[in-house]
């Protein structure tokens, strides 16, 4: 028979702590970035990846992007919304995580509001995270860069 402290430890095993301490406890939080450059009019077309780490699986729990024309500097009022699509492919269940290239601003918010997935999603351990996007964007645009992270949580095996 277990005493509670045992009980709960084993209901507990392998969630995060409720605080994060780098180097001892098992778990950190961590923003993995996925960028693409160049998009525009004449080239639609752009791939970016991100490996998740041997020895660690990554909870995902929400995402946001920024996106910059031609370099400019951005003020709060001058916030670049992307015209691009994007189609994320996650290898550990070899599917897409939608059926068609979907909006970025319709999956992932500006740094003041974060998108957040109902639920953590698990990517584990050497999974690669593939992003394919296309943009519809008039002639003459031309994305410097588009970052989009994944914000969450890994957990050390």
């Amino acid at each position: 028979m277990s005493t509670p402290a045992q009980a709960v430890a084993a209901a507990t095993a392998g969630a995060p702590s409720q605080i994060w301490l780098p180097g001892i406890t098992p778990d950190d939080i961590q923003f993995l970035v996925a960028n693409v450059t160049g998009l525009s009019s004449t080239n639609v077309n752009g791939t970016s990846s991100i490996q998740i780490d041997n020895g660690y699986d990554f909870y995902w729990y929400a995402l946001t992007h920024q996106a910059d024309i031609g370099g400019a500097i951005q003020t709060e009022s001058s916030r670049v919304i992307p015209l691009v699509t994007v189609l994320i492919n996650d290898s550990s269940a070899t599917r897409n995580l939608s059926n068609n290239p979907t909006p970025l601003e319709t999956l992932s918010g500006t740094g003041e509001f974060p998108y957040r997935t109902i639920r953590p999603r698990l990517f584990p351990a050497n999974t690669v995270i593939t992003f394919t996007w296309l943009a519809y964007v008039t002639s003459g645009t031309t994305y410097s860069n588009i970052y989009h992270l994944l914000h969450g949580y890994r957990i050390r095996h």
